[in-house]
């Protein structure tokens, strides 16, 4: 007993845990993604996105309240929660229980193209 208060206090163990999820999420810029990708210059970018990559998921359901966050995760990235900055989508990739990262989606005419690191 006694070794929580050697890590310190609760917000900061909360805090350490919240930095950890975040470690391998990376912010992208939609111009650098677009250069190096070869997203043609008339695809209307949509929005960021949480992506279960492995899965091949999205985060499609997204219900934050003071209370509590349920999330619903689904393979139709037309259904997806569709964040207008990185640092919006972030914490969601984040708390995910599976790896997760943020994607920039882009309107193709056809499809939506996700693109992520």
């Amino acid at each position: 007993m006694g070794q929580a208060k050697h890590r310190g206090t609760a917000e900061e163990r909360a805090q350490q845990a919240r930095d950890k999820r975040r470690e391998g999420l990376t912010p992208v810029s939609v111009d650098e993604l677009r250069a190096s990708h070869g997203v043609p210059a008339d695809a209307e970018f949509v929005g960021f996105v949480v992506w279960l990559r492995q899965r091949d998921e999205f985060l499609v359901h997204l219900d934050d309240t003071p209370a509590m966050t349920k999330r619903g995760y689904g393979p139709v990235v037309e259904a997806a929660v569709r964040f207008p900055t990185w640092d919006a989508a972030a914490p969601h990739a984040a708390a995910s229980k599976h790896p997760a990262i943020v994607a920039a989606a882009f309107d193709m005419g056809k499809q939506i193209a996700v693109i992520g690191g």
